[in-house]
């Protein structure tokens, strides 16, 4: 979204699709998404809930990344190389050309594997230092990870007394 009125739309109009009968698993982020922020209502139900770290291997993670990012689509890769050239102040002007250089040659994995290990995780760490984890599951297999989520939040909606269609 370009705006954060655009933002806040769409975010409501997939709120609205939601079945709030069933539990609402919402990926952690920080107040900032892009050059738009969450509504401070949504934030503060975010953080009301439990919350669970799901954790993968550095592989198991670039793979997902690349297969999310990396669609075929012509119009990725001067995307993926803007947005990594907007990283300079973090990376510095010649680390950041190095890696724009190493995308452009097809070395995607090294890349998001550089982008993860020092930027994104050291960041997410920082940001998340005084969560408490109600739970934490390995992601590496998706299927047994939901298994365990749908246990989880049943469990929950024990705890808390109410039937496991309303836990969230």
């Amino acid at each position: 979204p370009r705006t954060q009125q655009q933002f806040e739309s769409n975010l409501l109009h997939r709120l609205t699709e939601l079945d709030f009968a069933r539990p609402v698993w919402v990926e952690g982020e920080s107040r900032k998404v892009g050059p738009v922020s969450i509504p401070s209502e949504l934030m503060r139900a975010m953080k009301s809930g439990a919350m669970v770290l799901l954790t993968a291997s550095v592989p198991t993670r670039v793979r997902r990344i690349i297969a999310e990012y990396d669609g075929g689509d012509p119009d990725t890769l001067p995307q993926l190389e803007a947005a990594l050239l907007s990283l300079k102040h973090l990376f510095g002007t010649g680390r950041t050309l190095e890696l724009a250089a190493r995308l452009r040659a097809g070395h995607m994995e090294e890349v998001v594997e550089t982008l993860l290990l020092d930027y994104y995780d050291p960041r997410y760490a920082h940001a998340m230092r005084n969560y408490r984890y109600a739970l934490t599951l390995s992601a590496e297999d998706p299927e047994a990870c939901a298994a365990a989520l749908r246990g989880f939040a049943e469990q929950e909606a024990g705890r808390l007394s109410l039937p496991a269609a309303h836990a969230g």
